[in-house]
């Protein structure tokens, strides 16, 4: 995966850039936040990047921080968001301020961006609040959503059971699954009975 890129910029377009690396041009979209910041043709730039394979060209993406790589990533798990619309999300705020929306709900501030309703902004905060409760429970807890996941319980359910184990105490992915399968056993009983 192409995670890194360092080279002169040649040209640069509102939203896209040229950087020549090694002989070779590679075009770059970029956040409008990270367009605003660039040096001046002919300067050196660096972008942590995200290579996409769409269905008619490779697209690569660029960014100032790995935390923007990654939360762009997050991005796109999200159904119904694409490329254009993570882009955009980051474009008009920061991954500190896409978390603060999110974890309050504010689904009026996340339907600015230009591609973001209110169902796809119901989206994000459905999915991704959940991923930052798990984010909150550390390494262990994220090692212990995707075992359920594998196991063939949906992300909602994993990220539940993982919740509850955390909250009776368990730190470790052995604990974290034990009280996890034990909670959705006595969630399924309770259901059938």
């Amino acid at each position: 995966m192409l995670t890194f890129l360092r080279g002169i910029l040649l040209e640069k377009e509102q939203g896209r850039v040229v950087v020549l690396t090694g002989g070779i041009g590679l075009e770059v979209a970029l956040p409008l936040s990270l367009y605003e910041r660039l040096p001046s043709r002919g300067e050196e730039v660096e972008f942590y990047t995200c290579l996409l394979f769409r269905e008619d060209r490779p697209e690569l993406y660029g960014f100032a921080r790995r935390e923007e790589r990654e939360f762009f990533l997050r991005l796109l798990k999200v159904g119904g968001v694409g490329p254009k619309t993570a882009l955009a999300l980051l474009s008009c705020f920061s991954v500190e301020e896409l978390r603060e929306a999110i974890g309050r709900e504010d689904l009026d501030r996340l339907t600015v961006v230009p591609g973001v309703g209110k169902k796809t902004a119901r989206r994000l905060v459905l999915e991704l609040k959940e991923d930052r409760e798990v984010e909150l429970g550390g390494e262990d807890a994220a090692d212990a959503v995707a075992a359920l996941i594998n196991l063939g319980y949906n992300r909602r359910e994993a990220v539940q059971a993982v919740s509850a184990a955390r909250a009776e105490g368990a730190a470790s992915v052995e604990n974290i699954l034990r009280l996890s399968l034990a909670y959705l056993g006595r969630r399924k009983e309770g259901e059938e009975g």
